[in-house]
């Protein structure tokens, strides 16, 4: 299975490598860059939809129902989004017959999850 980082998601990473540093972590990034590369893409290639459902959660708040309605627009039909639990990190990703696409990645710590990179792009 194709397993695909887009760039929202690398830049997802460089803030947790800054978010990691400003918390007293500065060697966290290697253990999240490690989690990734040994388990997370290992998982996601075999079992690709292993995650939880993400927008089976009901949003509980006014921000994050425009949040999943945006989310369920910019869907094609056989696309899920998911989400990947992991040690100290959460990952949402797209998956669908072409393949595993990973979209945005924070630290459990973090407030929320930046999408608008996957918001913004053309279908």
């Amino acid at each position: 299975m194709r397993i695909r980082f887009t760039a929202n998601v690398l830049a997802n990473l460089d803030a947790i490598d800054a978010f990691l540093a400003e918390n007293g972590n500065p060697y966290g990034y290697d253990g999240l860059l490690a989690e990734l590369d040994d388990v997370v893409l290992p998982n996601l290639s075999r079992f690709p939809r292993m995650g939880r459902l993400f927008l089976e959660r009901a949003p509980d708040s006014v921000e994050a129902q425009r949040l999943h309605e945006a989310i369920t627009q910019r869907l094609s039909p056989g696309d899920q989004i998911r989400e990947y639990v992991m040690d100290d990190h959460l990952l949402l990703y797209r998956v669908n017959e072409q393949g595993v696409d990973l979209l945005a990645i924070r630290h459990h710590k973090q407030l929320a999850f930046d999408m608008q990179d996957f918001l913004d792009a053309p279908r």
